[in-house]
C-alpha cells in the first residue's frame, strides 16, 4: 500500500507540490494579517504623535495580506477542479482492477456487500485523506510559523509553543494510528450491513414476483 501511495504522489507531483505551496502561503498570509494589524496600529499611533511615519504603506500591506489568505484557498479550489476528478477516476479504476484480479474462490468466500463497501470506503477514505491532509498541513504550517513570529517578540512563549508541539504531535500520531486500526472493523461492519440489506431486498423482490 505504501508503494501505491508513493506511485500516486509521483504521478500527481504537480498537484502535491501545488497543495504544499498553497498550504504554506495560506498559513503565512493568515499570520501576516494578525501581525500587520499590530504594525498598522503602531504606525497610526506614531503618526498621531507627530512622528514622521505614514500609515498608508502598512494599511496597503494589510489589505494585500487580507486578500491573499482567501486567495490561497481559491487556488486550492482551482487545483482540486483540475486534478481531483482525474485522481478520483484513477482510484476507482485501481480499486476495481484490484478487485476483479482476485480468483473466483476469493469471490465465493466474500460477501458481496462487504466487497462493495470496501471499494467505496477506499474511494471515500482517499478523498478524505486529501482534504483533511491539506487542512492539517495548513494548520501545522501556521503553528510552525507562529513559533517564528513569537520568537521575534519574545523567546519564552515561542519555546513554550514549541514544547507543546513536541508533546502534541506524538499523541496525535498515536490516536491516528489507533483510528486506522479500527477502520477495518468499521469497514467489515458496513459490509455485513450492506450484504444483509441486499439479501432482504432480494427476498422481498422474490416474494413479490
Amino acid at each position: 500500500m505504501r508503494t501505491y501511495w508513493i506511485r500516486l504522489v509521483v504521478s500527481y507531483r504537480w498537484y502535491a507540490a501545488g497543495l504544499l505551496l498553497v498550504a504554506g502561503f495560506a498559513a503565512w498570509f493568515g499570520l501576516a494579517v494578525v501581525d500587520q494589524i499590530r504594525v498598522v496600529t503602531d504606525s497610526i499611533i506614531a503618526y498621531q504623535q507627530g512622528k514622521p511615519v505614514s500609515p498608508t504603506q502598512p494599511i496597503v500591506a494589510f489589505f494585500f495580506y487580507k486578500l491573499g489568505h482567501p486567495g490561497m484557498y481559491f487556488l486550492n479550489r482551482l487545483l482540486d477542479i483540475r486534478y481531483k476528478p482525474r485522481l478520483l477516476s484513477q482510484l476507482v479504476r485501481d480499486a476495481y482492477t484490484q478487485t476483479v484480479g482476485h480468483s473466483l474462490h476469493w469471490f465465493e468466500s466474500q460477501l458481496s456487500g462487504d466487497v462493495a463497501s470496501k471499494v467505496a470506503d477506499f474511494q471515500d477514505g482517499c478523498m478524505t485523506i486529501l482534504t483533511a491532509g491539506f487542512l492539517a498541513l495548513a494548520s501545522v504550517s501556521a503553528v510552525g510559523l507562529s513559533v517564528v513570529f513569537l520568537w521575534r517578540i519574545h523567546p519564552v512563549p515561542a519555546i513554550t509553543l514549541g514544547v507543546f508541539i513536541l508533546i502534541y504531535m506524538p499523541v496525535l500520531a498515536l490516536l491516528m494510528a489507533h483510528q486506522l486500526k479500527l477502520q477495518p472493523i468499521q469497514c467489515d461492519g458496513d459490509g455485513v450491513f450492506s450484504d444483509a440489506h441486499l439479501s432482504i431486498s432480494a427476498t422481498q423482490l422474490a416474494v413479490l414476483l
